[in-house]
């Protein structure tokens, strides 16, 4: 884990350090972010959300999404969720054959709620149906 971080910070400096200009606000709106990244189970895959920003009828909006990527080092990394309004907080079930997260998704005023997918990838569904947003959320360790 700790190593495929690195890996990305090395290759930001690099890319940027390979152009001689000053940075533009384009360019720090550009960046990426990592969060919460979380260990499967087993150890052989990382979970972890990717926030940028984008273009969103014509006015820029933070979106997080996310992505898987083996331990191995062998496989590239690929998004899994793919929400018009982004995801957060992702974590393994105990068995590691599934994630949930928090999403807002369907109409414009939806509330955030808790989702599950399988770790393979696949349509989520939704667990939870609170009156208020899902914030913040914990798994039992028997799910």
């Amino acid at each position: 884990m700790r190593k495929f971080l690195v890996v990305l910070t090395l290759i930001a400096t690099a890319a940027s350090a390979q152009t001689k200009r000053p940075a533009t606000f384009d360019d720090v709106l550009g960046i990426k972010a990592i969060q919460g990244p979380q260990i499967s189970p087993d150890g052989r895959t990382v979970i972890y959300g990717v926030r940028q920003w984008v273009d969103d009828d014509g006015k820029k909006e933070s979106r997080t999404h996310i992505w898987r990527v083996a331990t191995d080092g062998n496989s590239p990394a690929r998004q899994i969720t793919f929400g018009d309004k982004g995801e957060s907080q992702p974590q393994f079930s105990p068995d590691g054959k599934s994630i949930t997260f928090v999403a807002s998704r369907g109409a414009a005023d939806a509330k955030s709620q808790i989702y599950v997918m399988p770790i393979e990838g696949g349509e989520a569904w939704k667990l939870t149906d609170s009156k208020e947003n899902v914030s913040a959320y914990a798994r039992a360790p028997d799910s």
